[in-house]
């Protein structure tokens, strides 16, 4: 039992679900009465009566606070009962709190999860509200019931709430609900084989606990038997809670999940893994980026699109990211019946497109946010993908996403890090009992009886994340192949897959206890307006899009939606975050609006205010002499033109130091942003044009980092006086980390963020940075702003105080083993009319006076000023630093974003107006080279069919026929013209396969 207090002051002892007694032990009263208290937390309504008795009464009351009395609409009931002893439905049954839950009315049980949908009542303010219901179970022998509902009563009534939005002009319809009624017997007859019995049927693993007696099994199944419409749903529930009994640390696995087939060498079945095929070789495409410099060819991207319900969002996310070179598979639920539309619309959307794959019924599954089903949905499309063509990394998509810039962003911010894998955030999970879960027909079924014992001893270290993120295709196909996990690992699979957060622990923690724990970084590529923190006190605060906010019992995550006021947002952090959520479905959102054309080139005309023309010749100018002194040309060549400017945010920070998952969650402020620039040169002595490629990194970094002590990370931040003319405010117009490596001359000072850490109760000096004056005492700062003259402009005195709680966060260091409070301090450093140069930031401790002092430099460029840009060329560039660089030839196959790899769109088709193939000149000799009977080309083959093979053979066969017959016989006149023909013919076959397949 548990202890509710109310709003109003009363406190209820409340019984747990599963104790509520099914078979009463001793007499049995005419009637029982039995609570209910249910909540925005605790929404579950499982509402039980007694073998042999029914629901005959129901009473309904709403508890608030009296404070928020007067927002609760007049024509609702605050407390309202409902009895089959005197039914009068009239008008005050639909002014009840819920009047959908007197449908209970005559069931044995009702099952049904309360909300403001379900009870299709008048919506209520936003308030911390309780449901009070109690029932009165009559026996049935003792009290008939109304005709209508006397057949009720033996049976369970589960009420199911399909969101398809409310109907207001249908007033209290049902149209989305739906009642499900299952036997009785059905529901409370589940039971489990005795141990030895359990091994014969399947059972296989550790199972070595006995059984508890059938009526605690009953009762523990029965909420979720009751909600199920299938035998095969039910069997998986019982072998499932049967199986935790046999093993409570999830060892012992039913057979449900068994491989039977004897010769494969695997011990799960298609339900937990895909069944792993031959994957795509990437042989030639290996041996092409050997030839390359990788970090100059774009990344190679698959995608995979979970759909739900909204078609019109799955569409417009395929339009925003499709490439032709790019993979696509897209799974949407199994009992949908919405597969033939979506599958209409992309036939209609990509006529010509063969790299978009629907995956089938029989390879979907009924995907549940928290369920291993939506894992295994993924692993389904990653398999699919893996054997469709070539990819580096794959990006899995909701309908709900949003593109905010150019998919070849992605695949350019991707290049330098093939082999990673990004997650956005990463937690240790604290190995504590939880209440396991099983999935099934889209709904997940709770064994709370079991959360006290559901644990693990395993040295598996559980970790969360709250995306998906990017998967390197390495990682990838170690995840879908269960022989590649270690022993340990697939021990504890079924353990992972029935745990309650199984959604998001199952990925990372498979990849932090595998040989690619040391590829995984963290860099966010998704971003949400805002989280909505609530704690079971009802309390609640806004929480910052980059704070990290994890705790899966006591927090409830909302998102809210990108509105047209969001545009100056979702411009900043577009530069970087590649996706949005959540926006408005309709396609006339002007929120959605903004971000399409984001994505469709208005990001870089945004960017052109932040980094003008005359900057970047200015740059170019002294890259190009960086590489002529690398070619040895000098003076030989110019710039002719500027082809393409890409800039995207390094997924990887430059400093090592900066790469820990501490400073990496931080990305508003640990950011660098990589150049790709093409432009066209010229070479003066030969007269010639040749199209060059670089990539450029920002010199000056503006921040420092630390590994173990203290102080983080200290980085600097600039003042937008556009945005805020009061320096004195708060900081709600802090400028975020903008992809140039210099501030505006416009600004009106800078910011100084200090990242700091301690741990939890151990406030001691260890080895500080910055050294700590007591446990929680503030720490004194001077900081100077010295102008490019060497002369300190602006100086600021303050403090931090280190251990500060207020709007700090728990942290659990990998590195130290230890739980760290962490806070990022924000100070503002007032300096006016900041001129052109490089300038200087001095950062010490006031006390003791001798202590270590941190000096960062930055660079203020007055963009207004032309002259002055072309006057600064060398200070411009020396801003930036050249990684990498490239002559692009005429041939060359990554030339701006085309296909790396021609063997690698084997799979594209393209069909012509009435949907017949039509294969292209390029697409045959792809078919030809990818076919098992042409074995993918030899060079001498090749050059064999298109170097005239066939017309020189025939020649040779003409002149040997002559050499060896003609001396001794007189070719008649027909022979000679059908020599002569079939010469003519070859000639002519030759020239169409030079022309059509040989390009």
């Amino acid at each position: 039992a548990s202890i509710v207090v109310l709003p109003d002051g009363r406190i209820f002892e409340v019984l747990d679900p599963h104790m509520h007694l099914y078979i009463l032990e001793e007499d049995s009263p005419a009637s029982v009465t039995r609570l209910y208290v249910l909540s925005s937390f605790d929404p579950h309504a499982t509402l039980l009566c007694p073998k042999g008795y029914s629901i005959f009464e129901m009473r309904q009351e709403l508890v608030i606070n009296e404070t928020f009395s007067h927002l609760i609409p007049r024509n609702i009931l605050k407390e309202q009962t409902i009895s089959l002893h005197n039914l009068e439905l009239n008008d005050d049954y639909r002014r009840a709190l819920c009047p959908t839950a007197y449908h209970c009315l005559g069931y044995q049980a009702c099952i049904f999860t309360y909300s403001r949908d379900l009870c299709q009542g008048e919506p209520l303010p936003l308030l911390p509200e309780y449901f009070v219901l109690s029932i009165g179970c009559y026996r049935d022998d003792l009290f008939d019931a109304p005709k209508k509902f006397q057949k009720h009563k033996d049976f369970v009534l589960y009420i199911e709430y399909t969101p398809n939005g409310r109907m207001p002009e249908m007033g209290f319809s049902i149209s989305n609900l739906t009642y499900v009624e299952s036997s009785e017997d059905a529901v409370f007859n589940g039971k489990c084989p005795p141990l030895g019995v359990a091994k014969k049927e399947g059972y296989f693993g550790n199972c070595i606990e006995y059984l508890p007696p059938f009526n605690v099994i009953s009762l523990e199944l029965w909420p979720a038997l009751g909600k199920s419409q299938s035998e095969i749903c039910r069997s998986k529930i019982i072998q499932t809670l049967c199986a935790l009994h046999y093993n409570s640390q999830g060892l012992c696995i039913p057979p449900v999940y068994r491989n039977k087939n004897l010769k494969e060498n695997k011990l799960f079945n298609s339900l937990v893994f895909p069944q792993h095929k031959n994957i795509f070789n990437l042989e030639e495409y290996k041996k092409f980026l050997d030839k390359k410099i990788p970090e100059l060819v774009p990344a190679r991207l698959a995608f995979v699109i979970m759909t739900k319900k909204n078609i019109g969002g799955t569409i417009s996310v395929l339009q925003s990211i499709y490439r032709g070179h790019f993979l696509y598979t897209v799974h949407i639920d199994k009992e949908e019946q919405l597969r033939e539309e979506l599958e209409s619309q992309i036939e209609k959307s990509f006529p010509t497109r063969h790299n978009i794959i629907l995956l089938p019924t029989e390879s979907s599954f009924s995907t549940t946010f928290d369920s291993y089903e939506t894992v295994r949905a993924k692993m389904e499309a990653y398999e699919n993908l893996l054997h469709l063509g070539i990819w580096d990394f794959v990006v899995t998509l909701s309908e709900d996403d949003v593109l905010l810039r150019n998919i070849d962003d992605l695949a350019i911010a991707l290049a330098p890090y093939r082999g990673l894998s990004f997650l956005p955030d990463l937690h240790a999970v604290e190995k504590q009992a939880s209440v396991p879960i099983v999935s099934c027909e889209g709904l997940i079924h709770e064994f709370p009886s079991l959360s006290n014992a559901f644990r693990t001893k395993s040295n598996l270290i559980f970790y969360n994340s709250s995306d998906d993120g990017i998967l390197s295709r390495e990682f990838v196909e170690y995840l879908v192949d269960e022989n590649r996990h270690s022993k340990e690992v697939n021990e504890q699979q079924f353990f992972l897959q029935t745990l309650h957060f199984s959604y998001n622990a199952y990925i990372p923690t498979l990849m932090m206890n595998s040989p690619f724990k040391n590829t995984v970084n963290l860099a966010p590529i998704r971003i949400t307006k805002k989280k909505l923190i609530k704690n079971t006190t009802n309390h609640s605060s806004q929480v910052d899009e980059d704070s990290i906010a994890f705790e899966e019992e006591k927090i409830k995550m909302e998102k809210e939606y990108f509105l047209e006021k969001d545009a100056t947002l979702i411009n900043k952090l577009s530069h970087r975050f590649f996706f949005g959520q959540k926006f408005s479905s309709s396609l006339k959102d002007d929120a959605q609006k903004f971000a399409i054309q984001l994505a469709s080139g208005e990001y870089y005309q945004h960017l052109e205010k932040l980094l003008p023309m005359p900057v970047i010749r200015s740059l170019l100018e002294e890259t190009l002499k960086i590489i002529s002194q690398e070619l040895k040309i000098n003076s030989d060549i110019s710039i002719e033109s500027v082809m393409n400017i890409q800039i995207v945010p390094s997924l990887v920070p430059q400093q090592e130091l900066c790469q820990s998952k501490l400073i990496s969650a931080h990305s508003n402020l640990n950011i660098d942003y990589t150049y790709w620039i093409d432009f066209l040169t010229y070479f003066r002595t030969d007269g010639k044009q040749q199209k060059t490629r670089i990539m450029l990194e920002p010199s000056m970094n503006s921040r420092l980092c630390f590994k173990s002590e203290n102080l983080r990370m200290i980085s600097l931040s600039s003042w937008n006086i556009e945005q805020n003319q009061d320096s004195s405010s708060n900081w709600a117009s802090l400028q975020e980390n903008i992809p140039v490596p210099y501030f505006s001359s416009n600004i009106r000072g800078i910011v100084i963020n200090f990242l700091v850490a301690d741990e939890v109760q151990s406030f001691i000096e260890k080895g500080n940075v910055i050294h700590l004056k007591g446990k929680s005492g503030p720490i004194e700062l001077k900081i100077s702003l010295q102008s490019p003259t060497k002369a300190t402009r602006c100086f600021e005195s303050t403090e931090i105080i280190l251990a500060e709680k207020y709007g700090a966060y728990s942290y659990r260091d990998e590195a130290s083993n230890k739980d760290l409070l962490v806070k990022l301090h924000s100070i503002f450093i007032a300096c006016d009319n900041m001129e052109t140069g490089f300038w200087t930031a001095k950062i010490s401790q006031t006390h003791p006076r001798i202590s270590r002092e941190y000096i960062l430099q930055f660079y203020v460029l007055d963009l207004s000023d032309q002259t002055n840009v072309d006057a600064l060329s060398k200070d411009i560039g020396s801003l930036w630093s050249l990684k990498h660089f490239a002559f692009i030839t005429k041939n060359d196959s990554y030339n701006f974003y085309s296909d790396e790899v021609r063997q690698s769109s084997n799979f594209i088709r393209q069909r012509d107006s009435t949907k017949k193939k039509t294969i292209s000149r390029q697409e045959k000799i792809l078919e030809l080279e990818t076919s098992p009977s042409f074995n993918r080309r030899s060079d001498k083959t090749y050059l064999f069919i298109c170097g005239g093979g066939l017309i020189s053979s025939f020649a040779v066969f003409l002149t040997v026929i002559i050499l060896f017959c003609g001396w001794n016989y007189r070719f008649h006149p027909k022979m000679v013209l059908c020599f002569v023909s079939l010469l003519c013919l070859i000639t002519g076959f030759q020239i169409v396969i030079i022309v059509s397949v040989c390009n």
